[in-house]
């Protein structure tokens, strides 16, 4: 396992190397892939420990009335690691075949 490779993401790491045949530069790449998927779940943690509206952020006036809606910037990360993860288990071969 790389160096560089988070303690909490270790797991996903040995898990997905498990499943993949022995080759060359695998290991980096799953490194990646296990990073990524440590930071998706403690994003998806912190957005549904928000509730059912953990990804936006209404901005109020002084009234209180709702001006504008934001999404939140964990919110956007999360959209985006979750395309990356789908692309790293598309070129690992960790999708199941139809």
């Amino acid at each position: 396992m790389p160096a560089w490779v988070r303690p909490d993401a270790a797991a996903i790491w040995r898990d997905t190397m498990a499943r993949l045949p022995a080759r060359a530069g695998h290991a980096a790449a799953v490194g990646r892939y296990a990073n990524m998927s440590a930071r998706l779940m403690e994003l998806e943690a912190f957005l549904m420990g928000a509730g059912p509206s953990g990804t936006t952020l209404a901005h109020r006036d002084k009234a209180g009335a709702i001006t504008a809606v934001v999404e939140l910037p964990q919110a956007v990360e999360y959209r985006k690691l979750q395309a990356l993860l789908l692309a790293y288990e598309r070129s690992l071969g960790l999708l199941p075949r139809r």
